[in-house]
């Protein structure tokens, strides 16, 4: 299906075709509308201003948002939060925005377009009561210009071939609990020379069997913070002047050993091992 904006509809059309087979005042309506009965959505050139996230109903659909399209949301809107909502370091949970959920199997997702809404522009949450990975498969592919990191969270198997941010944005990607991921290019460069950002990968809540070809960061934080997980980084490459603390946590190298240890406030290494 081909989502466009026409007049002040969004239309759903075929193809090669002029027929509209649904048209909403809602783009979230219309791409949902091209999602249920197509397996392929394309989201064209245009400015799409929604009211609401927009969910994946259904497993191994795709949704690709094209380089010219924009997403913007109408003043005052407050998205509707997924449940549980973001938790807090003290239990407590909070709700949050995102403008394209998955909670499906073997969705992919390919933003090429422009976010200009408040919070994430993807997430895929496997979250569910047995504690484990209830999504798997799929792919998030991210390379418009977005503010926010893309999230995953409880995810097995997911393909994420390229992740970059508009400079100067915040953390590229946030994973958490995900299990058996391979990442390509992840990226997120400051605004201006010398300018500062968050990470370039942040993983949370033990994720395991993660493999990363290249990451580029700034020097100005962390470019990966590992926590509780190990992970394969194949190449780092770090921009900028050298700050206290470009890496944190556990490295697994393709040579094959565990590197521990941080950055102290010398700039030098300390409490290195490897085993």
């Amino acid at each position: 299906m081909l989502v466009s904006p026409q007049n002040a509809e969004t239309v759903v059309r075929h193809p090669g075709s002029d027929t509209i087979l649904f048209k909403n005042t809602d783009p979230q309506l219309a791409i949902e509308w091209g999602l249920v009965n197509a397996r392929n959505t394309v989201v064209l050139d245009g400015k799409y201003v929604v009211s609401d996230r927009i969910d994946i109903p259904r497993d191994g659909v795709t949704l690709i948002v094209d380089q010219g399209a924009e997403f913007s949301a109408k003043p005052d809107t407050t998205f509707t939060s997924p449940s549980p909502g973001f938790r807090a370091r003290n239990g407590t949970y909070h709700p949050f925005s995102v403008l394209i959920y998955n909670q499906k199997n073997n969705v992919r997702v390919l933003m090429f377009g422009t976010v200009a809404t408040k919070g994430f522009p993807v997430m895929f949450d496997g979250r569910n009561e047995r504690g484990d990975c209830g999504l798997e498969g799929g792919m998030l592919l991210g390379k418009g210009k977005a503010t926010d990191m893309y999230w995953l969270v409880d995810s097995r198997k997911v393909q994420v071939p390229i992740l970059t941010l508009k400079p100067g944005g915040g953390s590229t990607i946030s994973m958490e609990g995900c299990e058996d991921c391979h990442l390509g290019m992840i990226a997120n460069l400051a605004a201006e020379p010398g300018g500062m950002t968050e990470e370039t990968v942040d993983l949370n809540s033990r994720c395991s069997s993660i493999s990363i070809e290249r990451l580029l960061g700034e020097r100005a934080k962390e470019i990966i913070d590992c926590n509780e997980t190990h992970v394969v980084v194949q190449e780092l490459v770090a921009v900028g002047e050298p700050q206290k603390h470009p890496i944190t946590g556990v490295l697994q190298f393709t040579g094959g050993a565990n590197f521990y240890g941080a950055i102290g406030d010398s700039g030098k290494l300390q409490d290195v091992g490897f085993g």
